[in-house]
């Protein structure tokens, strides 16, 4: 006698039973072997199972397969409920925003406001004096060298949990990922992956100190020449968001910015704001690692391999490449994906709106609802004050603080 599998709660029995019962199979033997699994690993092995056990249900049109089941957020919902199915996480963070935050957010979009209205008898763009592609961000991500996530289905109720975790000197590495994106949702040039490096070993005294400061500056300089430049037309004014992380606010950087070739208008986000103000935080980050993280598991499960001989202290170089890959790949989804959200993070945070205030009601920040632009920071282009409000905020690197930095290995054709 066949048992037949009921909706729950609704009595109706589930239209395609032996696709669901070898799916929670599977999951069951995934949770065993500790992998995780999220949305997209229950999508990527819900379509091939169906697709095996109904094959008559799968049609091909103009190349493309077109499923019969609909794998839609009520049927997911209902499907985790027939098998006690729960998303589980390893921490939780609660956020509470400070008041003055308001504030001093509005004073921000003030000050981007103030710079974008074009002078007497200068055309106006899509921004004032700015078009879409000239209005950039710049963030720099911290990546992890695994990514493994904290969190994976599992049973409902079991008080411990099976998850494979990284190795123990991965835990200890970490990548940078600098990345510029456009008001215009297009991508405008690579980014720049920075693995941690230990230096030359050997080197003391006031040589040692020097060449530390050498390979840093060279680095601004790299950064400026390789990421920012060819973006840039020297026709056009840009705009550049940035927070005041000490790497962004070097006087070199600075300087080069401010030159006749770049005549860059720079915003600085302050301390504690950017997860409010910066597209890139707010919008563009999370699906970036997501793609980043799902092209990895792509070439892992189907055992990629770089081409390097098989001795095991090359296993680290072999990963650096494949992440290399993995992010030369994301960035190209990203844009191709998401360009209308990358355009609309700059508008919901207030950083390309008409400065004539006709476009405010498309301000969307976080937890900030009553936001409005206020008269800003600096109406004038005074380097004294801005310089004494970054050096107050500790924005500037000093001897110390560069000798104490390793140096790092830099690859600015990673995307």
């Amino acid at each position: 006698m066949q048992m037949e599998v009921k909706r729950e709660g609704s009595g109706q029995p589930v239209s395609w039973p032996k696709f669901e019962a070898r799916l929670a199979e599977q999951w069951h033997k995934a949770v065993s072997e500790g992998l995780e699994i999220t949305c997209n690993w229950f999508t990527k092995h819900a379509l091939q199972i169906f697709e095996e056990e109904y094959p008559e249900e799968v049609l091909n049109q103009n190349g493309e397969k077109v499923f019969a089941c609909q794998l839609s957020d009520g049927w997911f919902q209902g499907f985790k409920e027939r098998y006690k199915i729960s998303f589980r996480a390893l921490t939780s963070q609660a956020q509470q925003t400070p008041s003055e935050y308001l504030r001093i957010a509005s004073e921000f979009l003030g000050y981007v406001r103030h710079n974008a209205l074009p002078p007497q008898k200068e055309e106006t763009y899509d921004v004032g004096r700015y078009q879409y592609s000239t209005i950039f961000n710049v963030n720099q991500i911290p990546l992890s060298f695994d990514f493994y996530g904290n969190r994976t289905y599992a049973p409902r109720g079991e008080k411990s949990v099976k998850k494979k975790v990284a190795y123990k000197s991965w835990t200890k590495r970490q990548a940078s990922l600098m990345i510029l994106i456009a008001a215009d949702g297009l991508p405008h040039c690579k980014t720049l992956l920075m693995f941690r490096g230990q230096g030359k070993q050997g080197k003391q005294g006031k040589q040692g100190k020097q060449g530390t400061i050498g390979k840093e500056r060279e680095f601004y300089d790299k950064r400026i020449r390789d990421l920012y430049t060819p973006a840039v037309n020297p026709k056009q004014t840009p705009c550049l968001v940035l927070d005041t992380c000490p790497t962004h606010c070097t006087f070199p950087v600075l300087q080069a910015l401010s030159s006749p070739m770049l005549n860059t208008t720079t915003a600085f986000i302050l301390e504690g704001m950017t997860g409010y103000l910066q597209s890139e935080d707010m919008h563009i980050n999370k699906p970036l690692k997501q793609y980043i993280g799902n092209c990895l598991n792509a070439y892992t499960e189907a055992g990629w391999k770089s081409g390097f001989p098989a001795k095991r202290n090359l296993k680290i170089p072999e990963w650096r490449i494949l992440i290399m890959k993995c992010v030369d790949d994301a960035w190209n989804k990203l844009h191709h994906n998401h360009a209308n959200l990358i355009s609309r993070s700059f508008r919901e945070t207030g950083i390309a709106l008409n400065p004539d205030g006709s476009e405010d009601h498309f301000i969307s920040v976080w937890d900030m609802s009553g936001l409005k632009i206020g008269k800003g920071l600096l109406l004038e282009d005074d380097w004294g004050k801005l310089l004494v409000l970054l050096g107050g905020k500790g924005a500037f690197v000093t001897v110390k603080e560069v000798t104490a930095r390793a140096v790092n290995e830099v690859l600015p054709d990673a995307g």
